[in-house]
């Protein structure tokens, strides 16, 4: 059973539709529950969940809390229309050194986010390739710029 100081994750894939204007990639979106909205990064296509990696993300504005458990064709919104869908690839909950009392002055500030995650396969089909656990830490880099940092954890500790 989850603790209660923990909060839901989800990781999505984006694919996009011809509507789509922020990037021409299909890219993955990770989203964290501050129980108000979504805390929301952007990355590359993510096959590697063995070994520890780092690449580039984006921050973008947080996003409603339907995107937990939505899948499917992404709603049209006014002019934006077409915008592709998203399917989950791995869904679960967190625990974050920012806490789960998240405020808007934190949402706005966060230069670092380090989320100790426990995530499944959606579709259960690999789940033998993921650890138990994971610690994500994403990083400002500058202005525009942001990193993850993806380590994978056994028994509490860094593979």
């Amino acid at each position: 059973m989850t603790p209660m100081a923990t909060k839901r994750c989800v990781i999505l894939h984006h694919q996009l539709g011809g509507g789509f204007q922020r990037s021409r990639q299909n890219h993955f979106d990770w989203m964290f529950d501050t129980g108000t909205d979504l805390i929301t990064f952007a990355t590359e296509v993510v096959q590697e969940w063995q070994s520890g990696w780092t690449i580039g993300c984006v921050r973008l504005p947080n996003h409603r809390r339907v995107y937990l458990d939505f899948e499917g064709p992404i709603p049209d919104r006014g002019e934006q229309q077409n915008r592709g869908r998203v399917d989950r690839v791995l869904a679960g909950h967190f625990l974050s050194n920012v806490g789960t009392g998240l405020t808007t002055a934190a949402k706005v500030n966060l230069r670092v986010f380090i989320a100790h995650s426990s995530l499944a396969r959606v579709d259960s089909t690999e789940d033998a390739k993921l650890p138990a656990t994971m610690q994500l830490e994403f990083k400002k880099r500058d202005q525009e710029r942001w990193s993850l940092s993806y380590r994978p954890l056994r028994d509490g500790s860094v593979v």
